[in-house]
């Protein structure tokens, strides 16, 4: 079975649906039949929170589901989260040290390009106001 995201998000929710996009982003998986045994403690420990994990089952048990990587939509987040915390001054050297986020890691010349790309307006920073009524946000 064949799921798109907003599928998925409307039947186990935003929560879950980041759960199992991260642990099984890109492939197919079979959900276990009930919430025990084996089968149910390998999918709940990749899961990694055995709330979303039984709500998957409840709705899902025994399917094989493809779960799509969401490539854009995780990068986006990523890069809202970053311009974020560089609006709160964090520096691009601390946050290269300090993310703990998808992507595990990231380069300190990647942060640069996200926070450029909201200088020069291709993106507004978070609380940025407009400097005219008919201007983009």
């Amino acid at each position: 079975m064949s799921l798109t995201i907003d599928e998925l998000r409307e039947t186990v929710g935003d929560a879950a649906t980041v759960s199992i996009v991260h642990a099984y982003g890109g492939s197919t998986v079979k959900i276990p039949s009930a919430p025990q045994g084996k089968a149910w403690a390998r999918f709940s420990a990749m899961i990694g929170n055995v709330e979303h994990a039984a709500k998957i089952v409840r709705i899902y048990a025994c399917c094989e589901l493809y779960v799509p990587r969401c490539t854009e939509s995780r990068r986006e987040l990523r890069n809202r989260q970053i311009r974020e915390l560089l609006s709160q001054g964090v520096t691009a050297s601390e946050l290269a040290r300090t993310w703990r986020g998808p992507p595990e890691t990231i380069c300190q010349r990647t942060i640069m390009r996200i926070k450029a790309e909201a200088k020069n307006g291709s993106i507004p920073l978070p609380g940025q106001l407009k400097l005219f009524e008919d201007e983009k946000p």
